[in-house]
């Protein structure tokens, strides 16, 4: 079995962040970890939180290995656009001249930067 023990410190912080933090995954996160130190077991945590075992156990080897910086920490992976380094030329273009439609804008931005997106895409 897995245990944690925090400072009264580390305990009054994490119930300051269980409902402050702005992301509710670090919001559960810190939750398991103030169950995890009153001495329940996972399987006790998991049915209260309605999450997995493996997930607490996830988050409580979390924050063993990098803290509450690592509790804190929200990465999730967010693809990033090829068109982004295109982004000031293309407003540019488009200032200056209005596409009339979702195809035209379509046919000028695979003009400016090579790349062709679906209408759906451009539209976004």
């Amino acid at each position: 079995m897995i245990t944690i023990n925090l400072t009264l410190d580390m305990i009054s912080k994490l119930q300051y962040l269980r409902y402050n933090h702005p992301h509710p995954r670090v919001q559960q996160r810190v939750e398991v970890l103030l169950l995890k130190n009153k001495g329940l077991p996972q399987k006790e945590i998991a049915r209260l939180t309605d999450l997995s075992v493996n997930t607490i156990t996830s988050y409580v080897k979390l924050y063993q290995q990098k803290g509450l910086d690592g509790i804190e920490k929200v990465n999730f992976y967010q693809p990033k656009s090829d068109l982004i380094e295109y982004t000031t030329t293309i407003q540019e273009y488009f200032e200056q001249n209005p596409p009339s439609s979702i195809n035209e804008a379509m046919g000028k931005i695979e003009e400016i930067t090579g790349l062709k997106r679906s209408p759906t895409q451009i539209s976004r």
